[in-house]
């Protein structure tokens, strides 16, 4: 059975898994998450990291970013030169999550287009379907997305070796894609359970008690702090769907 993932900043809770060609993806591509939040990042007073291909060490290597800002924003990031230089950012413009939003589920989701290059940002609920949240593009600064050696995170990201601005809350059914999902796709699919097998579909996690990559790719997760998994799910369809 599907659980979420309780993920405590204290702590700090975070999983990773190692750089992986297939989340090494230097194209468009999207990501999707649901979290219930147990605190504003505006109230905790720090950014709270969704995903990330990201380590800040001597040397930068630096992929994607996907967060919730201490303004309650949310941002898309990528970079083109891996170093911080060449990157492109999609800012929402206004907080994306508000004071009604903690402890209930929400669902965010973002789809990049990195030729424009640009990036559609989604938010939806139980009872709500997915739409756009509005956006502004910035720093458009390169059309790819560098190929690093960073880990891939959820929940945080890497600072030397330490993970920083950690999530608080839970996290239910993270899926990463290596192409664009459509409004329609993400409408269709939010609230389902996939089969794994879907073309695009790079990384896809359950947390059926395990950290398990749904997916034949094998991005198999390691907690890097203490982790629990929860019963406390949305409400989903119980059947997986192909498309």
């Amino acid at each position: 059975m599907p659980k979420s993932l309780i993920l405590n900043h204290v702590t700090p809770d975070f999983v990773y898994t190692a750089d992986t060609a297939s989340l090494s993806f230097v194209g468009d591509c999207a990501f999707e998450i649901w979290l219930k939040l147990d605190q504003l990042p505006s109230v905790l007073g720090a950014t709270m990291q969704l995903f990330s291909k990201y380590k800040d060490t001597a040397t930068v290597a630096s992929s994607y970013m996907f967060r919730l800002l201490s303004n309650d924003t949310l941002q898309l990031s990528f970079d083109a030169d891996g170093d911080e230089t060449a990157i492109t950012n999609e800012l929402s413009d206004a907080a994306a999550i508000v004071a009604a939003d903690v402890g209930v589920w929400t669902y965010f989701a973002v789809t990049v287009d990195v030729s424009a290059p640009s990036a559609i940002l989604y938010k939806g609920d139980e009872g709500t379907v997915p739409a756009v949240i509005a956006s502004t593009t910035t720093d458009t600064a390169g059309t790819s997305i560098a190929d690093t050696t960073a880990d891939f995170m959820i929940g945080a990201q890497r600072d030397n070796a330490d993970p920083q601005v950690p999530l608080d809350g839970k996290i239910f059914y993270p899926r990463v894609w290596n192409d664009i999902r459509t409004a329609g796709e993400l409408q269709t699919n939010y609230k389902s359970i996939l089969t794994g097998s879907e073309g695009g579909l790079v990384a896809s996690y359950l947390f059926n008690d395990d950290l398990l990559d749904q997916t034949s790719n094998d991005n198999d997760l390691t907690d890097g702090g203490s982790s629990a998994f929860s019963f406390d799910t949305p409400l989903f369809k119980p059947q997986a769907v192909v498309f």
